[in-house]
């Protein structure tokens, strides 16, 4: 029997889902969509476009009017909806689709979402036991999996700091539109740095355990003609390591991207980078051990996801983030719109 994926969005991250599914599965799988803006336009993997060919046709995609014209029970279910629209999205699914799965693109809420109504926090926590997931896609790398090996080596007493930087210029992040027209630098659609880099405070979390936000800044000063911040950072206490020092660092602004990661140690670093799948762990006794995990594409990350929500018989087998990781990255993000102390 054919799995069958609702995809709700088909911008470039929509796409992608539809590429991968596709390639992986072939004519195995039917595709079902439900747009908003309904352009016609196909983005590659490398990013261009193409305003001839229509993504809906390019991947055999079966286009749905209303929630309820899906078929009677869906395998998974995919939000690829910008910022503002996950947690209505979310909601909209879950209620009206007979998913078995859900995957929500990160981060559940941005920086300016509204506050939940205690309706809504109640109708979000009767969901806890569903099998929702975010695409926080990360914790499918091998650079994640060996940086979490190398941290379980060290006494937690020796962690003396961590700190992790995204910077990229959202200028030409994505060739295929214009930067001024994303929902990624527009403050009533949820965008900003941290928002929507959200995937390194998941990877903080993950690897270190819960933290809390203690100071948080915020900057515009370049050309950049957005509405959101174009500098983030954010400094964090982590439960679990009481003599750690934390900060993580976001940016719309940098060129070339930089994004990577350090956490010192009383005796040595370790050190890592995703731009290009890199670890190194730098101690007096160990000496210097580089890493790479180069050979393992993004494309190859978000196909392992896919194909463990689609054959997966247990959500345990799952390593994709839950619904409970979302709402503690989300409380960071929350917890830093409170303690605004920006640059004019």
């Amino acid at each position: 029997m054919k799995n069958k994926v609702f995809i709700y969005g088909l911008g470039s991250i929509g796409q992608r889902y539809a590429r991968l599914l596709r390639s992986t599965y072939g004519d195995d799988i039917d595709i079902f969509t439900r747009r908003r803006r309904n352009r016609k336009e196909l983005i590659d993997p490398t990013l261009q476009s193409s305003r001839t060919l229509d993504p809906s046709g390019f991947y055999k995609i079966q286009e749905v009017n209303e929630l309820n014209d899906l078929p009677a029970a869906i395998d998974l279910s995919i939000i690829a909806s910008p910022i503002h629209l996950h947690f209505n999205d979310l909601m909209e699914v879950n209620n009206f689709t007979n998913s078995k799965r859900i995957l929500v693109e990160k981060p559940l809420s941005g920086m300016n979402s509204k506050t939940l109504t205690p309706d809504e926090k109640r109708a979000l926590n009767t969901l806890m036991e569903n099998e929702i997931f975010i695409a926080f896609q990360s914790r499918y790398s091998k650079l994640y999996e060996h940086l979490s090996l190398e941290i379980s080596k060290f006494d937690r007493n020796s962690i003396y700091g961590y700190q992790s930087w995204f910077s990229e210029n959202l200028e030409s992040m994505h060739p295929y539109e214009d930067y001024k027209a994303s929902h990624m630098g527009n403050k009533l659609q949820q965008g900003d740095p941290m928002s929507c880099f959200s995937h390194d405070i998941d990877v903080l979390i993950s690897l270190m355990g819960e933290a809390k936000v203690v100071d948080y800044f915020e900057s515009k000063k370049s050309y950049l003609e957005i509405t959101t911040p174009d500098i983030q950072r954010i400094t964090l206490t982590i439960d679990k390591y009481p003599k750690i020092h934390s900060q993580i660092y976001f940016d719309f602004i940098g060129w070339p991207p930089r994004r990577g990661g350090e956490i010192m140690l009383r005796d040595g670093r370790i050190v890592w980078n995703w731009l290009t799948q890199e670890i190194t762990t730098q101690h007096k006794s160990r000496g210097i051990e580089t890493y790479s995990f180069a050979s393992v594409s993004r494309d190859e990350m978000f196909i392992e996801m896919l194909t463990q929500l689609l054959e997966a018989e247990k959500k345990s087998e799952i390593k994709a983030a839950t619904l409970k990781d979302a709402l503690k990255v989300n409380d960071i993000i929350v917890q830093s719109s409170r303690l605004i102390n920006h640059e004019n």
